[in-house]
């Protein structure tokens, strides 16, 4: 983190990191070292390269556009959230009227 308010830092304005994300990256490498498959078996998750992808979508965890502008950062919706699961089995063409 200390990267990310470094550059923050030279940034014009100089921008601060909200106080509630100042373990994010110690949270994202705790849950990428090893995700435990069956039958106990580690599966690498490249931790690093879904935090860096994380700061770039969040212009380094400031939420705002490059020119300062505030940044349209949307919560996903349960419709999106359905949306995103795969229909059942037989169910490919339901309709959602």
């Amino acid at each position: 983190m200390q990267f990310v308010s470094e550059r923050n830092a030279r940034q014009q304005p100089p921008r601060k990191i909200d106080s509630r994300f100042k373990s994010i990256a110690a949270l994202y490498r705790s849950l990428g070292e090893c995700v435990v498959r069956p039958p106990q078996q580690c599966v690498g998750v490249r931790w690093d390269y879904a935090f860096f992808q994380m700061l770039i979508e969040t212009n380094y965890l400031t939420f705002l556009r490059p020119d300062g502008a505030s940044a349209s950062v949307c919560q996903p919706t349960i419709i999106s959230l359905v949306w995103a699961l795969p229909f059942p089995a037989g169910r490919e063409n339901a309709s959602t009227t």
